[in-house]
């Protein structure tokens, strides 16, 4: 039952190994994603961020670029945590997925609540921006920003070409007379804003503000659907986690035995001397010991007492013997040959010739 019982954990835990680096190879893609979104809103309609009343989504943006290259790096770090069962990287791996889970839910929340606020902050800003700071020094930004979002929508003023009547450049000399400016056109051609001109102004109901709020409306929609998405799917990756630890953590360490668990000091004579022997001389010297009728009660914490000492790298390189071969009970190790008859660890002759290997010979259930 022992055995069946160490085959059935190994085989769970290689089944968590595969499905997590699998899980990794998948959330390092998601990140790369989440990533391209962020950077893309960032860079291609960077302009329109000026136009806003508040940074908020700007924020969901650097929130989204911040946690994709979290993302990246801690799927390479799970990868390397898996493969090595390293239970210290696992457990950095699991708070790195947990802090990008926390960003990619805030992203999602603020994305959530602009999208319920945009409209009323737009009709407050949206005008007053174009009236005061278009084509005013230091506001350039602003300026080319109002072009773009005009030409690109094909629109004309916040509401409606009206409002450019309050804007502070056109009632300056510097508009030289102009009605609108030339990003109101349809066709741009020198001071086409002199004139208003239906056929070449556009004359869009609802004006810019209904263009712009479209806009950042479908783009609010797709930062929260990536953070909230790829968050729903980390929670697979925390709980693999977990049950991979656990399954490493039930597991035997690949620790020396003897840095591990410090044996009870030698008590009689035999085993003093036996432990001032070299490593190598040590299980010869047991197997000598160990030939005498005892109770199986004395010969089994003895026996403890020896192969504590005994198991590390040299004693296993020494006698060809592997550390896979070892439990995690020195109480289920007897040399070779020996049987359990009447209470007694008994010699047999199977030993003849094998003389001090120790092999897991009898699964003992005593632990």
């Amino acid at each position: 039952m022992g055995e069946y019982n160490e085959k059935k954990d190994t085989c769970g835990t290689i089944c968590l190994k595969y499905l997590l680096f699998t899980f990794n190879f998948f959330f390092w893609l998601a990140g790369l994603a989440v990533m391209a979104v962020g950077v893309w809103t960032l860079v291609q309609k960077s302009d329109y961020i000026s136009l806003l009343p508040s940074s908020t989504y700007a924020a969901t943006a650097y929130i989204l670029v911040i946690a994709g290259a979290i993302v990246m790096v801690t799927g390479i770090l799970g990868c390397c945590a898996t493969f090595k069962e390293r239970k210290s990287l696992l457990k950095v791996y699991f708070f790195l997925l947990l802090c990008i889970f926390i960003l990619e839910i805030l992203a999602g929340i603020l994305a959530y609540i602009y999208y319920q606020q945009l409209n009323d902050e737009l009709k407050q800003s949206l005008k007053d921006t174009m009236t005061m700071k278009y084509k005013q020094p230091g506001q350039d930004k602003v300026t080319s920003a109002v072009d773009k979002l005009q030409q690109e929508f094909k629109c004309c003023g916040s509401n409606n070409s009206s409002d450019w009547a309050d804007s502070i450049w056109i009632k300056s000399v510097e508009s030289e007379d102009r009605l609108f400016p030339e990003s109101c056109c349809k066709t741009i051609t020198e001071k086409c804003g002199v004139r208003d001109h239906p056929s070449n102004i556009y004359k869009v109901e609802g004006g810019c503000i209904t263009k712009l709020e479209a806009f950042i409306r479908s783009h609010l929609l797709i930062i929260g659907a990536v953070g909230l998405g790829v968050a729903s799917v980390q929670l697979f990756g925390m709980i693999f986690t977990c049950c991979l630890y656990r399954s490493l953590k039930s597991e035997p360490t690949d620790v020396p035995w003897h840095r591990v668990h410090t044996p009870p000091p030698p008590t009689s004579r035999d085993e003093q001397a036996l432990m001032h022997m070299p490593r190598r001389n040590r299980i010869l010297k047991l197997d000598v010991l160990m030939q005498r009728d005892c109770p199986f009660s004395g010969a089994i914490p003895f026996f403890d007492r020896i192969c504590q000492h005994l198991k590390d790298k040299e004693f296993f390189d020494g006698f060809g013997l592997r550390k896979a071969d070892c439990t995690r009970s020195a109480r289920q190790y007897i040399p070779l040959g020996y049987r359990i008859q009447g209470g007694s660890l008994l010699r047999g002759a199977a030993s003849r010739g094998l003389k001090g290997k120790v092999i897991p010979r009898f699964i003992l259930q005593v632990c």
